[in-house]
């Protein structure tokens, strides 16, 4: 498995060139400006659709991922895959038999929704996008087919479209090590890519990385926290418990996705939970209500200022601009 893998990176890379010049967006900080400098939106579940007669935590409904992109400034995505029963393409949904609706029940149709936004919009920043492989109540298992996972997202998206660990990983040191001495690759050299994390922190994560060995040929980060070798990417959620937590870890160079909101709301919905999302610097702001309208009191998760995403409170510096991270106005090159 681990050598057709190999064999689909290396496919990927030919045809691309090394001395292929990049396209000229216009963006004026993309020099100095690096990946961990943003704070985005994210949204939960994010093929999700209210199923019927829905209890309280399932009441919400996302559209397609293609218009979360084009027009919820959505830059952060959620997908739970499971394998069907008897095999065959991956599936997206939430939960067996009482929350199975999705905007998108095959996983390579939302990684083609999510591409074909890209594809038309080169210049945005790179998207995040989280898989949860779950089979706690499924008849078929993820265990030896967790690459299973990584075969599909090669066959849509190309390897030079994506950002993954061996392109953070430096010669001779960890992947942490790496990103806590030299950082992220700058937004002029990641623009148009997408970067996909696996959100297990389990027999599914222990397996993808040789028991918390290596990250070597793969296409997803791993959810891993400091000091572990491997961590780069994480969830912290519960963002006013672990805010200062949250702080100090970011400013260690470290890419952290939160929770603004969590299961809907609902009477215990406390407000000061998104406001602690947004200063905690947090990378990813992941809520299940993107836009206004979703909810009667009128809440949703605002990124003020954004373009749709902007400057990360915590480690962007002085200079840094929402527009010089994403601009409507420049992601497309220009003539």
């Amino acid at each position: 498995m681990q050598m057709f893998l190999s064999m689909l990176l290396a496919l990927a890379l030919v045809g691309c060139s090394d001395d292929a010049t990049p396209p000229d967006f216009g963006y004026p900080l993309d020099d100095e400006l690096r990946f961990n400098h943003i704070q985005m939106k994210g949204t939960h579940n994010s093929y999700h659709v209210e199923p019927p007669d829905a209890i309280e935590f399932y009441r919400y409904t996302h559209a397609p991922l293609y218009e979360q992109a084009a027009t919820q400034g959505v830059r952060q995505f959620e997908l739970d895959v499971h394998i069907p029963e008897g095999g065959g393409p991956l599936e997206v949904f939430h939960v067996p038999f009482i929350d199975e609706v999705s905007t998108c029940p095959l996983f390579r149709d939302c990684l083609l929704q999510l591409k074909g936004w890209s594809d038309a919009h080169p210049g945005h920043h790179p998207i995040v996008v989280m898989i949860e492989p779950k089979d706690d109540i499924d008849k078929e298992k993820f265990a030896g087919r967790v690459t299973a996972i990584d075969e599909e997202i090669l066959a849509i998206w190309p390897r030079e479209r994506l950002l993954v660990p061996d392109d953070v990983r430096r010669d001779g040191l960890t992947l942490a090590e790496s990103v806590e001495q030299f950082g992220w690759p700058t937004l002029g050299e990641v623009r148009g890519r997408a970067v996909f994390v696996l959100l297990d922190s389990g027999d599914a994560r222990e397996e993808y990385t040789n028991q918390g060995e290596t990250l070597e040929g793969r296409v997803m980060f791993a959810n891993y926290l400091p000091p572990h070798p491997l961590a780069a990417i994480m969830l912290m959620d519960k963002p006013i418990e672990r805010h200062t937590e949250i702080q100090a870890t970011v400013a260690k160079n470290y890419i952290v996705r939160t929770r603004a909101d969590a299961d809907s709301g609902g009477e215990d919905f406390d407000p000061a939970r998104p406001v602690s999302a947004l200063t905690s610097g947090a990378q990813m702001l992941s809520t299940d209500f993107p836009v206004p309208g979703m909810r009667d009191d009128g809440y949703w998760l605002e990124l003020t200022g954004g373009t749709p995403s902007r400057c990360n409170p915590v480690v962007a510096p002085p200079s840094c601009t929402p527009e010089a991270i994403e601009s409507p106005q420049r992601l497309r090159p220009r003539d």
